[in-house]
């Protein structure tokens, strides 16, 4: 349960900062997964597909 001083402890002008750094790291680990990929550091399966550009068309509808 949230209490009224939990608000008044959250660092909020921290909060976005942090959230900017975390969709950096995972922006770099995404990267670095498709770089091993290329590098064929990893082979995908038979009956696996592997995430080229432009597979998620709503996503990138809604980031423009």
């Amino acid at each position: 349960m949230l209490n009224p001083s939990d608000l008044a402890s959250t660092d909020w002008d921290g909060l976005s900062p942090g959230l900017l750094a975390l969709a950096d790291r995972r922006a770099i680990a995404s990267h670095q997964g498709r770089r091993m990929l290329e590098l064929k550091v990893v082979t995908p399966g038979a009956g696996e597909h592997r995430i080229g550009e432009h597979d998620f068309p709503a996503v990138e509808a809604k980031l423009e």
